[in-house]
């Protein structure tokens, strides 16, 4: 009963997130069903020039839950760029994953977001049965 949206990274001719090479699809595991929108990037936030803002704000949401990769780069714009246009971004514990980086580990790097860069700031970070069962109520 709650609708579900894809955003997909284009990172340009030539990298691993190329448009229409397989690091650019959505996982099969996680692919839409039929009728649910993807919508396409091409900088760290999915608000800008993807249609994704025009299209929770047509649609007239105030609340947007968000799982996904790259913790650092696409999940903490998203939280950011999210709360900047005034959305209250939720985000589940465990939903959003990354990988080690020559500064942190990926574990590092997901509690530092999760657990304080976005609480009381840019986001709520839940557990995820809290999540879920706000989905089950459909009010996320």
């Amino acid at each position: 009963g709650t609708e579900v949206v894809f955003v997909r990274h284009d990172d340009g001719a030539g990298t691993v997130l190329e448009k229409d090479t397989p690091g650019w699809e959505i996982y099969p595991d996680f692919a839409p069903r039929e009728g649910e929108r993807i919508f396409d990037k091409s900088v760290s936030s999915p608000f800008r020039d993807s249609g994704l803002l025009e299209y929770v704000r047509q649609k007239g949401e105030r609340q947007i839950m968000l799982i996904g990769l790259f913790t650092e780069y696409c999940m903490d714009a998203a939280v950011k760029c999210g709360f900047e246009h005034g959305f209250r971004m939720m985000v589940p514990a465990y939903g959003n994953t990354t990988t080690d980086n020559a500064y942190m580990t990926g574990e590092q790097n997901y509690r530092y977001h999760n657990e304080w860069m976005w609480p009381r700031r840019y986001a709520e970070c839940v557990p995820m049965e809290d999540a879920l069962e706000k989905l089950r109520a459909n009010r996320p």
